[in-house]
């Protein structure tokens, strides 16, 4: 594929995300609310309790799905964007075999 196509390509993929974005009306802002939310309940510390005080359903903490909200507004933020590194270790496929035990 040329460099002129693969531009094309990725921008009209662009265009179907923001298409598809604009359908659900989802905002961003929509998007950080929940997962503020998902934040603040996985990592209650308190029993959930109805008007009266009673407690409501099981009390569990949830540290997995906390972890994963804040790591996923940390990614919209930009915040601890992957880096790319070099894959230096290569080996062949004769010096493999050669380590290899011998067999018997």
């Amino acid at each position: 594929m040329s460099k002129d196509e693969w531009q094309t390509l990725s921008r009209r993929v662009e265009e179907l995300r923001n298409d598809a974005k604009k359908r659900m009306e989802i905002t961003i802002d929509q998007k950080r609310a929940w997962l503020k939310l998902i934040v603040e309940r996985s990592l209650q510390y308190e029993q959930a309790k109805d008007r009266s005080g009673n407690p409501v359903g099981d009390f569990k903490f949830d540290g997995k799905t906390g972890v994963s909200a804040i790591a996923e507004l940390n990614k919209m933020d930009g915040d601890h964007a992957p880096t790319k590194t070099a894959n230096t270790n290569t080996v062949s496929l004769t010096d493999f075999l050669d380590s290899l035990p011998e067999p018997g």
